[in-house]
């Protein structure tokens, strides 16, 4: 075992505007391997985190820091690499001067010793065990994985990327928990559940933040965050290197433990009398927290919760208390957890003004889990009570309770009791003059046992009698009901077959109701058909073919419901784009033209004027669709303009491929003429 030991030199001090400087003295194993006479503080902080000491120890801590706040900062750096000693603190929180303390152990120097000697002397101390350790962590380790950035972004994407993070959080939250089991830490888990996964995940692991080092790593991703930190505690405390503290004897008085576990966790301790003790709700209460609040009151005797299946934590719980778990036959649902409570604090407020209040569904789930095992052992508390009395026992009634909740019968709870306290009476001598007068009392017993035996007997002739005739009497009765049974279930068997009518009459209602909308719409569309045909035969109107889109597929649905003649007009829904072989295929048909109700783009424009395909675009009066046929009006006048402009792009075609001819014919002639020059 390394331990560093250091004093502070005279005339420096941590309050000061300068460093500090100490006395160093280094021991491995015993022996004294390295002397410092001088070292400032940045020097010697540095010196422990390269020699990784086993323990760090003064005689004074406020050697190190000017207050109590600057201390703290400085143990939080400390504390995860060693343990800092401060050996002349006893275990009941006093202190001895240094010079006593290295007299008693037979380290002295001198009467006065040199900082340099101090070091070691305090060394050598801390390596022997005197003295007390600081401890500002719990022997407990926070884990928490949650997400690394908001959920709050993502668009139409957002409901993707948080199953993702959910999902990442179980994932990794699963594989810490698998290196926790592997290597036998306790702990408890808390979580929130996410759409596929988990929200946020805490571990409080029962062990220092050094035994999982190499275990289990920090990490900051980009989607998740693992935080490891060792859980402070609200002071600084003084641990003898030694052995413990004893602790405190727990109060006389036997407790039922309710319990809901969760991240925000619901305690509820009542007496095995039923009276109120304490409740609380707190976030994130792990077991160590609840089991010093139990002891702090009382002496469990069970922990019971309010579902049929008890929790992980509720068994951890019942394992470290050693107390057995109370489970309902089945989950209480709210409505139950409601009325318990709220019939308990009324029976306490009739006894006097009480000032139980239950702020949150935590503390009333907890409260219920406690008052439902103690209505479940109310029954056997009142045999045993009534046991005590006739037997005239005085015996503490508490202990007779806790032991039957620990599983122990009347009878044998209540001799468990008296064989306990009987060791403690001196038993009674009986003279014997005084046998005669008991003899004469058990023969007067005797006899008035035997007077009520008598008289008990004729009773329980009268009461039998009483039960034949009312056996007849409930004979009848059932022979009654049957009947009645039976009137019943023809009155229900009719009544089921008038509902089944009218069921039926209620669907043929609705297809009724249905089949005139139907006859309806189609005598509307009928109508409608009239007068386009009439529109048809006038010649107000023209039907044209429909093309849904310039693609090759639109090309052929068109062939093959219509077919596509010489000089057709098309009509086209969809003339955002344009496929090179439809246009080809249409310029082969001949056909007339085309007509949309929307503009083309540029580039389908520039196409179809490549191909010879002139378009005009029309507005919503011009054009009536129905059943999806295009009628167009005023076809004559249609068909002169897409005409004239067929014609025009054509002419504009042989133009353009003339002058394409030409412009290649004189580039041929050029070249030909520049190679017979160059063959000249």
């Amino acid at each position: 075992m390394k331990v560093i030991g250091i004093d502070i030199l005279p005339h420096t001090s941590p309050s000061s505007s300068s460093q500090a400087c100490y006395a160093v003295a280094i021991i491995d194993n015993g022996q004294v391997v390295a002397r410092y006479p001088k070292v400032r503080f940045n020097d010697l902080l540095k010196l422990i985190f390269e020699e990784h000491p086993d323990i760090v120890a003064t005689d004074n801590v406020f050697e190190l820091a000017e207050d109590k706040n600057s201390l703290m900062e400085l143990l939080r750096k400390l504390c995860l690499v060693t343990d800092v000693v401060q050996v002349t603190m006893n275990p009941d929180s006093s202190t001895t001067p240094l010079s006593v303390i290295a007299k008693r152990e037979g380290l002295a120097f001198g009467d006065k010793l040199s900082p340099l000697e101090a070091a070691e002397v305090i060394a050598r101390l801390a390596y022997k065990g005197v003295g007390c350790r600081l401890k500002i962590y719990e022997e407990k380790t926070k884990i928490i994985v949650t997400r690394a950035r908001t959920l709050k972004a993502g668009g139409m994407s957002r409901p993707r990327y948080q199953r993702r993070i959910y999902s990442l959080i179980l994932r990794v939250s699963k594989k810490i928990k698998e290196t926790l089991d592997k290597f036998g830490f306790d702990y408890d888990v808390f979580y929130r559940k996410g759409p596929s996964g988990l929200e946020r995940c805490l571990f409080i692991v029962y062990a220092p933040r050094r035994s999982l080092q190499g275990l289990i790593k920090p990490m900051k991703g980009h989607d998740i965050v693992v935080k490891i930190s060792p859980i402070e505690r609200q002071d600084i405390a003084f641990e003898p290197l030694k052995g413990n503290r004893p602790l405190a004897p727990p109060a006389h008085r036997y407790l039922i433990v309710g319990i809901d576990p969760g991240i925000v966790a619901g305690l509820a301790l009542i007496d095995v009398d039923g009276n109120p003790i304490y409740i609380v709700s707190k976030r994130y209460l792990s077991r160590s927290d609840i089991v010093s609040i139990i002891y702090e009151y009382g002496t469990p005797v069970i922990v019971a919760t309010d579902v049929d299946h008890p929790p992980t934590m509720v068994k951890k719980l019942a394992s470290m208390l050693n107390v057995p778990i109370f489970t309902p036959p089945q989950t209480l649902c709210v409505t139950e957890k409601e009325k318990l409570v709220q019939e308990y604090l009324k029976s306490l407020r009739k006894l006097a003004p009480s000032p139980l209040v239950i702020k949150d569904s935590h503390q009333r789930d907890a409260l219920a889990a406690a008052l439902k095992a103690y209505k479940h052992y109310k029954p056997k508390f009142d045999q045993a009570k009534e046991k005590i009395i006739e037997l005239h026992l005085e015996i503490p009634f508490k202990e007779v309770k806790a032991l039957i909740i620990r599983g122990y019968s009347v009878s044998e709870a209540i001799k468990e009791v008296m064989k306990k306290y009987s060791q403690k009476l001196s038993p009674k001598q009986v003279s014997p003059q005084q046998n005669t007068w008991i003899i004469e009392s058990l023969r007067r017993r005797l006899y008035k046992q035997a007077e009520l035996i008598l008289r008990l007997t004729e009773e329980r002739d009268l009461l039998m009698d009483k039960i034949k005739e009312l056996r007849n009497k409930v004979k009848e009765l059932e022979n009654k009901l049957n009947e009645l049974s039976m009137e019943q279930s023809l009155k229900l068997r009719e009544s089921r077959t008038l509902m089944s009518l009218s069921r039926q009459i209620d669907e043929l209602r609705e297809a009724l109701a249905k089949a005139e909308q139907a006859r309806s719409s189609l005598e509307r569309s009928l109508k409608d058909a009239i007068n386009i045909l009439k529109c048809v035969a006038k010649g107000e109107i023209h039907p044209v073919k429909p093309l849904r889109a310039l693609t090759m597929d639109g090309v052929k649905e068109l062939e093959e419901e219509w077919t596509i003649s010489e000089d057709d007009i098309l009509f086209v829904t969809d003339i955002s784009y344009a496929h090179e072989d439809a246009l080809k295929s249409l310029q082969s048909k001949n056909i007339l033209g085309l007509i949309s109700l929307e503009e083309p783009p540029e580039h389908v424009k520039h196409e179809l004027k490549a191909h010879g395909l002139p378009i005009i675009v029309i507005s919503e009066e011009d054009i009536i669709i129905f059943n999806g046929i295009p009628l167009v009006r005023d076809v004559e006048r249609l068909r002169s303009r897409l005409r004239k402009m067929r014609n025009e792009l054509r002419r504009f075609l042989r133009s353009d491929r003339l002058r394409m001819f030409k412009r290649l014919l004189q580039e041929y002639r050029d070249e030909r003429r520049r190679e017979l020059i160059g063959d000249t």
